[in-house]
Order: structure tokens, then sequence, then C-alpha cells
């Protein structure tokens, strides 16, 4: 049987295709495909038009440069081939031990697909990934979604900020209408974190162009977009976004040093200054007394912070605790209760009905038991010492944003072996920056040592 549809000839459909569907060239199409489910996450109305997006690009892919890619990428790359071992095992393992469990087929398929597709995506990432050419677009438009996200967003809430905002928090308004705020903070935040590294690299540039150039040289169109979208998060009052701003500044500024990433780290104090001087004016049941020292009081202790501060923990410690108490007997705790699992096995005793377990790693441990969380945790650390590896001689941009997707589904997430879950960013945050920091790292070893696999 032939395999030629593995390597279609670039002189017949390749290029007729790259001409005629949009204007774009034939190797455009992985850039292409990857960019636009990317920006997805911030601008697509919802999970079904971002899937058929990546099914059309995968049409086009597979016409234009072929299928050779996936080969590719599972023949160098040992990282990417344990992440297929991850996921095929802990599909295999949820088969086992909902076999007799009655579990419903359509949540079984709709997370094997997941689960195939989420590999896939990784590939094709990887594919970019090994292309320098092809990463810088990828990253211009992931800003340029998020920008767009960040202002909609801003328009948005503003009728609550110019009035008075207790009560609400920004929401992106182009997915579903109104995206929930965790999952607002921590898409706009991932874009905003890009721009951050983007800036940090755009200023090097600058300096090594220009010299010293002073105080203002090295600022870019990066520190603006930088500061729109993490305004944007500020307000959305997501305790988790916050936290994944902190854990990829702390990167930030270990790869980089503080000489260099201080314009950035400025740029993210203003916008927290921002937050909190507009937050608080606009904060109610200060606008009586007119000035006093006691309404000063009465306004931060109402104002934004003390707001994430009062929430309190909300509910996720009875989440996590219900999670881990619903492994009962050995195979659940080697094995976890499956993919597609019935969440009430968890969640039925709970006073509140969470949507899920608002932890990827207490949702690895849940859905895959203790072999299935050791395995992801292991997957990780193997990405992480590659893009530690990078930073170390000076590309340190995936292992910022791996530390914010890490970081950021610590206390969010419902699953990490899944394409298609409910808040669905965790494929963006975290699947992304390790498969093209995993290429990035292939390509810089190959140039030392051309036989690493």
């Amino acid at each position: 049987m032939s395999l030629s549809f593995l390597n279609p000839s670039t002189r017949t459909l390749s290029d007729a295709t790259g001409r005629v569907v949009f204007g774009v060239r034939a190797r455009s199409w992985p850039v292409v495909t990857v960019a636009g489910f990317g920006a997805g996450y911030l601008v697509m109305y919802n999970g079904w038009v971002q899937l058929c997006w990546l099914a059309a690009g995968l049409v086009f892919v597979a016409m234009t440069v072929g299928l050779r890619w996936i080969l590719e990428a599972w023949v160098r790359d040992g990282w990417l081939r344990s992440v297929a071992v991850l996921l095929a095992g802990v599909v295999v393992a949820s088969g086992l031990v909902t076999q007799d469990s009655g579990a419903d087929l359509g949540k079984m398929m709709e997370r094997v697909s997941g689960a195939g597709l989420l590999w896939i995506l990784a590939a094709l990432w990887w594919r970019v990934g090994s292309r320098p050419e092809e990463v810088a677009p990828l990253a211009k438009l992931m800003v340029a979604a998020g920008c767009v996200a960040g202002i909609a967003g801003l328009v948005g809430f503003s009728p609550h900020l110019l009035g008075s905002y207790q009560g609400h928090r920004l929401q992106n308004p182009l997915v579903y209408g109104g995206l929930n705020p965790v999952c607002t903070a921590l898409t706009v935040g991932f874009s905003g974190m890009w721009a951050a590294v983007m800036a940090v690299r755009a200023g090097r540039e600058a300096v090594a162009k220009r010299g010293s150039g002073g105080l203002w040289a090295g600022w870019s169109y990066w520190h603006a977009a930088q500061g729109l979208m993490l305004v944007a998060v500020f307000f959305t009052l997501s305790r988790g976004g916050v936290l994944a701003l902190a854990a990829g500044h702390a990167v930030l500024l270990g790869v980089w040093g503080w000489r260099r990433v201080w314009k950035t780290l400025a740029v993210t104090a203003a916008a927290a200054v921002v937050f909190l001087v507009v937050g608080t004016l606009r904060t109610p049941g200060a606008d009586a007394a007119g000035g006093s020292v006691a309404t000063s009081m009465e306004r931060l202790e109402q104002g934004p912070v003390a707001r994430m501060i009062q929430r309190g923990d909300s509910s996720r410690l009875s989440i996590y605790q219900a999670g881990v108490a619903a492994l009962q007997t050995p195979r659940d705790l080697l094995f976890g209760k499956g993919l597609w699992m019935d969440d009430d096995c968890w969640k039925c005793g709970l006073p509140s009905n969470p949507d899920h377990l608002h932890s990827a790693f207490v949702a690895a441990l849940v859905q895959g038991g203790w072999l299935g969380l050791a395995g992801f945790l292991g997957v990780l650390a193997w990405g992480m010492r590659r893009l530690l590896w990078l930073a170390r001689r000076g590309d340190g941009v995936w292992l910022v944003l791996a530390a914010f997707g890490v970081a950021g589904l610590v206390f969010d997430g419902q699953s990490p072996f899944s394409l298609m879950t409910m808040p669905r960013f965790e494929a963006l945050i975290l699947w992304m920056p390790l498969a093209l920091g995993s290429a990035a790292y292939l390509r810089e070893r190959q140039k030392e040592k051309p036989t690493v696999m």
C-alpha cells in the first residue's frame, strides 16, 4: 500500500491549495491552524467553533504538507512519545475500571477523542516549534487575540466600573457571551505573560542594536499589550490568575535578571496600581462621607484586594478532600475512577454542586489514580527539565509560560488528559509551552550533537 499521502507533491495539490484557500501558502497551514486554535480560547464563541477550526486546519495541513510531521514527532521526540503513552495508559485504565459501571457512552467517546486530539495537537505544536520562523507569528497572534479579549472585557466591564463594581468581576464577553472570570484570567493572563516575555526579548534586541540608549531604550508595543491584558486580569479578581502571573514573573526574573526585566516588571506594577487605585475609588459604601479617614479606611476594607481575600478557599479544600475520599478501593488508588467517571462519586456529599475538581493535579489523581498522577508528574518534570536547559542558554520563553501554566492549574482545571474539558484552558497554558519548548530543545541539541534523540 502506498503511503504517498504522508508527503504529497509540492507541485500539485500542495501549491494549489496553498494559493486558493485564503491565499495561505502550503507550508504555512500548520502555524495558521495552531495559531487560530490558540486564539480561539480568547475570541471564538465556544469550544465547538474552536474544534471545527482545528478539524478544518488538520484537513488542510494533511492536503498541503502531508502527515509526515506526526511520524517525525513520534520518532524524534522521546518526551512526546511519553505523552502518548501517558494518555493511552489513562484511557485504557479508564476503560478497565469503568467496564462494569455502565459508563455514559457519549462521555466516554468525548474523553477518548479528547485525549487523542490532545496528542495530535501537541505533535502539531511540536512541528511549529521545530521551525523558529513559524513561532514568531504564533506569538504575535496570541498576543493580539489576548489584547482583543482584554479590550472587550474592559469595555463590557466599564458600566460596572463607572458605577459600582462590587459584586461584579471582569469576564471575556467574546466567549460564551461572558467567560468565567477564572478562565478569563488564565487565558488572557497567558497571552499577557507571552507579551511580557516578548517585551524582554524586544528590549534586549533594541539595546543590542542602538546601545544603552538611556531610560527610554527598549520600550515596545509589547509592553503596552502586556499592561492592557494585566489590567484586565486583575479586574477578574481571580486569585488563580494572580498566582499564575506571580509564578511567571518570578521565573522571568530568575532567567534574565533585574537589569533586563525591570521595564516589564514596572509595567506589571503599573497595571496593579491602576487596579488598586481605580478599584478602591469605585468601591461603594465610601461615597457618603466624603474624604474622611474613616471613609478611606472603609474603601480599603471593602476594596478589591479585601474582596479577593474574603472569598476564602471557595470550597476548594472540601472539593479536594471529597475527590481523594472517592478513592476507596485498591483499584481506585492505583488506577483512579476513570476519565469518564460519574462525578457523583465524589461530589454527592458536597453542599455546593461544583462542575469539576478545580485542580488539574487533583483531577489527575482522581481520574488516573496514583499511577496516573505519577505518570503526569513524570512527564511534566521531564518537559520542565528541557525548558530549564533552554532557559540556562538564554531562551526562557517556554519555561516562563509553563511556570504560569503549572501555577494556574494547581487550583483550577478539570483534566490534564483531554483537550475537551469544561474550562478548556489546560492544553493552552500547559501543553502548548511544553510541546513548543520540547521542539526548541531538540533543535538546539541537534546543533551540539546531531545524534541526540
